[in-house]
């Protein structure tokens, strides 16, 4: 017998029904934002506010369904795309200079065109889309390319459209803030990794810290090249390894292992890539696709209306936070209001001198967190030198060639990765309470904090060569949100011998870990070395970070102080009156909670 649980999602959604319901929303915010008498109230830029969000709420709801792709440079997003739509669309013969943003969407003709940041249109045809040509376009055109519009009239794209983002790896960092905005009004995301990497630490990290957040309930990530594996055990494994580092974070996304290019050529009628695993990659595929189908497609109405109602709570928490600091302020005579004034003006003046005390703090603990990483580093890495040792004893020659390259990469940076997510946690209380003892002394206790959370990044692993097994392991450490360019670390440079796969490792029986225990405490060297440069850049960060909530902290209050100040002068405005409008903005509010409470 079905339970409550299990009949409740196969609710039925009508979005259609759901604007309905979100017009009642903006006719809300409009009476609220153009009533005569809180506009004397909130400040012109309150208003404006609340206008935005009029705005982006509007825009969402009428947005076509998006589907964006996401995945580090070089992952196959754009094969993909090709493969889920049975034909050559989106350009993939591509590099760091020709990368561009591709929206593809139904059209009843085939159609490119670039749309330039500027907003004018130059029309293409799909020979120019190819990198040495859109090279040559891309330097004559008037103003940058903001993104290629694509379309063709394919039945999948009647349904959603999908945007084809550039990579997310160190060569693309440009395009982060334009993703991000996709990913903002994105209804459904497919994360797309590499069974050569197989969702590395800082895709993890993105994950995490990006994707994760804003609670898609359309989320796919797919492990693909599974054509570049041996055998159908080498991608179940892969797979599998894949399937648990995301359920570390999340037990709702689905895990695919496959393979684009393999699919696109069986749809397209051209040479598959790996013939012996053909009928496995087939099915692979098919798999993904009835997901797409199913938990994308089917539930599209479903998805768009949990990612407007997400954004309209958001919307009424906004607002209704920013009534209260008007009305807290509004309780204080005009001598108190005045004393806060001038309490903020001097803490502005001496900000320099504060964040230099401040600073003193963040260092000693930064050292002091350097020092205990460095110890659990120190230990771990022994415990490695003997477990490298006892496997070299064990002369286990062919499985060790191809797979320890990875074992090596993933542990070592496992033990980074451990120790850098235990203290930005530390690091990051220490800011929330620096935080809260400056509100405290300096502004007034209800203040609102800023978001003094941090998270951290371990860039990408790249060797290379994919035949053989020489690598560079790549650290890259960052503070995400908090800069825009990400501090490259490299730690370890030792060639390995050997090759990947079993039937060139039968070719060549050289000895993989020699050269690693020989050169191994030059390892910890460059080891230790890159811990003190991401602790140092920890502690840069924390103070910048608490430098820009220190001021954000003060402009919003000297903001909201000076407008209480204005409306406390008006003679015509009574206490008791301000009071009663302040009562009915907050009815406004709880009259939209009851509308998005209606689809819940």
């Amino acid at each position: 017998m079905e339970t409550y649980e299990d009949l409740s999602a196969r609710v039925l959604v009508d979005f259609a029904d759901v604007k309905e319901g979100l017009n009642e929303i903006l006719d809300e915010l409009r009476s609220l934002r153009t009533d005569s008498f809180i506009r004397k109230i909130l400040s012109k830029d309150d208003i404006e506010r609340i206008k935005d969000w009029e705005n982006t709420l509007k825009k969402r709801a009428e947005d076509e369904f998006s589907l964006v792709i996401m995945g580090d440079f070089k992952r196959g997003k754009s094969t993909l795309i090709n493969a889920i739509l049975g034909k050559a669309v989106a350009p993939t013969n591509v590099s760091p200079e020709t990368m561009t943003i591709n929206r593809i969407s139904y059209g009843t003709e085939s159609k490119r065109e670039a749309v330039l940041k500027n907003g004018k249109r130059i029309r293409l045809n799909a020979e120019e889309l190819n990198r040495d040509t859109l090279e040559e376009i891309m330097e004559r055109l008037p103003a940058p390319i903001d993104y290629i519009e694509l379309q063709e009239d394919l039945p999948i794209l009647k349904e959603l459209t999908i945007v084809d983002t550039p990579g997310l790896g160190d060569v693309l960092h440009s395009f982060e803030e334009q993703v991000q905005e996709y990913l903002n009004r994105a209804d459904a995301v497919i994360y797309v990794a590499s069974v050569l990497s197989p969702l590395s630490e800082s895709e993890q990290a993105y994950l995490c810290a990006n994707i994760l957040p804003q609670k898609f309930s359309g989320l796919l990530v797919v492990a693909n090249m599974a054509d570049c594996l041996d055998s159908e055990e080498d991608i179940e494994r892969v797979k599998g390894e894949v399937f648990k580092r995301v359920l570390a974070f999340s037990d709702k996304a689905g895990v695919y292992a496959l393979s684009a290019l393999d699919e696109y050529c069986r749809k397209c009628s051209l040479k598959r890539p790996n013939p012996e695993l053909a009928s496995y990659l087939a099915d692979a595929f098919l798999e993904f696709d009835s997901a797409i189908h199913n938990e994308i497609v089917l539930q599209k109405d479903f998805i768009k209306t949990q990612r407007v109602l997400v954004l309209a709570r958001a919307m009424s928490s906004d607002i209704r936070k920013r009534l209260e600091v008007i009305a807290s302020m509004l309780k204080l005579n005009q001598s108190q209001l005045e004393e806060i004034s001038r309490s903020c003006e001097e803490e502005h003046v001496n900000l320099h001198h504060t964040l230099q005390r401040e600073e003193e703090t963040l260092t000693s603990a930064a050292d002091q967190l350097y020092f205990e990483a460095k110890d659990w580093m120190t230990e771990f890495l022994e415990r490695l030198r003997q477990e490298i040792k006892r496997v070299q004893n064990a002369g286990q020659t062919v499985a060790i060639q191809k797979h320890f390259q990875f074992y090596l990469m993933d542990t070592v940076q496992e033990g980074i990765l451990k120790c850098l997510e235990v203290h930005q946690k530390v690091l990051a209380e220490k800011l929330q309470s620096l935080a809260r003892e400056f509100s405290g002394q300096t502004i007034f206790e209800n203040t609102p904090l800023q978001n003094s959370g941090m998270t951290v990044n371990i860039a990408d692993i790249s060797w290379t060569g994919v035949d053989t097994a020489t690598f560079l392991l790549t650290e890259g450490t960052y503070i995400l949100g908090l800069s825009e360019n990400p501090l490259s670390l490299n730690i370890v440079a030792q060639t390995i011998a050997g090759f990947v796969r079993e039937s060139q490792v039968k070719k060549k029986q050289a000895d993989l870990l020699k050269p690693v225990l020989e050169n191994y405490d030059a390892l910890n060297d460059k080891i230790f070395s890159q811990l003190r440069t991401a602790y140092d850049s920890l502690r840069a960060q924390a103070i910048e970070k608490l430098k820009a909530s220190y001021e954000a902290q003060l402009t919003a209050s000297m903001e909201a102080v000076r407008q209480a100040m204005e409306v406390s002068r008006r003679e015509e405005l009574k206490a008791e009156d301000v009071e009663a409008q302040l009562s009915t903005a907050r009815q406004f509010l709880d009259q939209v909670d009851e509308i998005l409470v209606r689809y819940q």
